[in-house]
């Protein structure tokens, strides 16, 4: 069976657009409880991740990144980004909304290392900060084109399961 995944509650509006049923993205294998699990764990980073690049001025060290579902590699990642970033005046506008569609690729039990695949529905876009216009996204960005039109985004993450807990 199929079934369009329940919301998880996120932090950035979902896309207000209904999701068609007879579209693909919107129509998933019924995860286990735990695909769920992973799913979960992903949604929330994913969320936090946005948020962080939403805020302004950004800070790696907000507890929804330090306390987040993430490898140290990710969170270095992160701190990389903000070292970067550190002098732009550029904010991820995320008001048009941004609908997650994940789905766990190949799990079996017993693993500890998943694919997530997910066809993010994206209407955020990029914003200089003081004139509000919108502007190119920075370092390896999204294409994104909102606030008014989602555009499909293919996304995938590695999970790993760590001390009983999936991270990105």
């Amino acid at each position: 069976p199929t079934a369009i995944a329940p919301p998880v509650a996120t932090l950035i509006p979902q896309v207000p657009a209904p999701l068609d049923p007879n579209d693909p993205n919107n129509q998933r294998p019924v995860p286990s409880p735990e695909e769920q699990a992973i799913i979960n764990a992903y949604i929330i980073g994913s969320d936090a991740t946005q948020s962080y690049l939403a805020a302004f001025p950004r800070s790696a060290d907000i507890p929804s990144i330090v306390d987040g579902p993430f490898t140290d590699s990710y969170l270095a990642d992160i701190r990389v980004f903000d070292a970067e970033m550190a002098n732009s005046r550029v904010v991820l506008d995320v008001q048009g909304g941004l609908t997650f569609r994940p789905y766990v690729v190949g799990f079996e039990p017993g693993v500890t290392e998943v694919l997530i695949a997910d066809c993010q529905l994206d209407a955020t876009v990029w914003r200089d900060v003081d004139t509000g216009e919108v502007v190119d996204p920075p370092l390896d960005g999204y294409p994104n084109t909102g606030p008014t039109e989602a555009t499909p985004v293919g996304f995938g993450a590695v999970m790993v399961l760590r001390d009983d807990r999936w991270l990105i």
